[in-house]
């Protein structure tokens, strides 16, 4: 199964700050959604809060937390508890990748397990409270970017780049 951790981040790894993302960008909000649209989604509780504990239709959510009485059931939510559990449900799902959605910690607890990277890099610094984890770009081989300018709707310039692990 492919691990693929999917994040907008600033030139610094700048992730969110106060739970919030640190910008709108529709283009990435666009590419985001196509690429875990029908996938099943890892994402810690916090995160999950940050979208009002509201889903995001055509995906399964399969929530890192310890808190499972603190989500509400539903056919397409799923508390996990550990990394090895939500990569069994994942594959309950039939399909050949998983998506791992943020926040910070549970990039970091997945980063060794995963086989792509999807990247928005926001050009442009912030300032932030969480951050993406540090990437060793050694181990990985850019497969596909694309740049997009600053526009009117979109105030910061930013590039789509997909990473895959190499297999040494």
């Amino acid at each position: 199964m492919i691990i693929s951790l999917i994040a907008a981040i600033g030139n610094n790894n700048e992730l969110g700050k106060n739970n919030q993302l640190l910008f709108h960008l529709p283009k990435d909000l666009q590419h985001f959604k196509n690429n875990t649209w029908g996938l099943p989604i890892i994402l810690g509780r916090k995160t999950f809060d940050s979208f009002q504990q509201k889903k995001l239709p055509g995906r399964h959510h399969l929530i890192f937390t310890n808190q499972k009485n603190n989500i509400l059931p539903s056919p397409l939510i799923t508390c996990v508890s550990s990394v090895e559990e939500a990569i069994t449900v994942a594959k309950k799902d039939a399909v050949k990748k998983m998506m791992i959605i943020g926040g910070a910690s549970i990039y970091q607890l997945f980063l060794p397990f995963a086989t792509e990277l999807i990247l928005t890099r926001v050009n442009a610094n912030f300032e932030a409270d969480v951050f993406f984890p540090a990437i060793d770009f050694s181990q990985w081989h850019l497969t596909e970017t694309y740049q997009h300018q600053q526009d009117e709707r979109h105030a910061y310039g930013f590039q789509f780049e997909t990473w895959q692990k190499q297999k040494f």
